[in-house]
């Protein structure tokens, strides 16, 4: 049982302090605990006498008992460090979050879809702002939810060829607005264009949301894309026949997103 012990003492060390690595030592001591019966398991190369093999039996199923509790123990540790996350974004945005872990991506080439396990449930509504975050850099829009149930929620992928979405980007000291759409390539740049005359990003200029793009009555319905959501950057400006374009790098490679929040709404609304 001392094996047990460890590991829910392990579990309550994560729930209580939160501390990151909080999990190292007791993972340790349970390694050696591990170790130490594999030892004892392994050795018994002939048929044991009946109190022995009893013992044996005692052993397998304490190994069992640990081995789930620290299965448990880094699953716990996990959400603690997403929740932890969560609230890191949230002190820096203001927003209202709901997170999951992204399931089944869209299998059409032609398609930049995937489905997230939160639903109507938790508040989640077609519309809402999917963002997700990369080591070192903005929690950042990747997508729209597209249709909710219950349980879970389609998002449609900035990428994808009927997404668009209205902007604003920053340019020296100015503000200009356009609107990025996917396309039908297989890629994770954006198009950004329906900027003003005479008003050309740069390279370098970043671009957010502009919170607007539910009049532009898309078939999307975007009403609850918060603004000032970061997107991206503009890598490259040029010339489309009489218009200019801009190619836009997004800040997160979704294919790379196993976890996402949904933005339900701001702390102010």
């Amino acid at each position: 049982m001392l094996l047990v012990a460890l590991a829910v003492a392990a579990a309550l060390g994560l729930l209580i302090g939160g501390r990151d690595g909080a999990l190292d030592q007791w993972r340790a001591q349970l390694q050696d605990q591990f170790a130490a019966l594999g030892g004892r398991l392994g050795g018994a190369t002939s048929a044991p006498p009946a109190a022995d093999a009893v013992e044996l039996a005692r052993l397998r199923a304490d190994l069992g008992r640990a081995q789930d509790a620290l299965v448990r123990a880094q699953a716990l540790e996990q959400e603690n460090a997403r929740l932890r996350e969560q609230l890191g974004i949230a002190q820096l945005s203001g927003w209202r979050m709901v997170g999951a872990e992204v399931g089944a991506r869209t299998p059409d080439v032609g398609r930049r879809t995937l489905l997230i396990g939160v639903g109507s449930d938790q508040g989640v509504v077609p519309g809402m702002a999917v963002v997700a975050r990369a080591s070192g850099g903005p929690a950042a829009l990747i997508g729209v939810v597209s249709r909710v149930s219950r349980a879970s929620a389609t998002v449609v992928l900035l990428a994808d060829y009927t997404s668009a979405m209205s902007v604003r980007i920053y340019h020296q000291d100015t503000t200009l607005r356009g609107v990025i759409s996917g396309g039908w390539q297989r890629t994770d740049r954006l198009r950004l264009d329906g900027f003003g005359r005479g008003e050309v990003p740069r390279a370098g200029d970043i671009v957010v949301t502009d919170g607007l793009t539910a009049r532009l009555r898309l078939d999307l319905p975007q009403g609850a894309v918060l603004p000032d959501i970061p997107l991206g950057t503009v890598e490259a400006v040029r010339d489309e026949g009489r218009a200019t374009v801009a190619d836009i790098v997004p800040y997160i490679d979704p294919d790379q997103v196993s976890y996402a929040w949904i933005i339900l709404g701001s702390e102010s609304k």
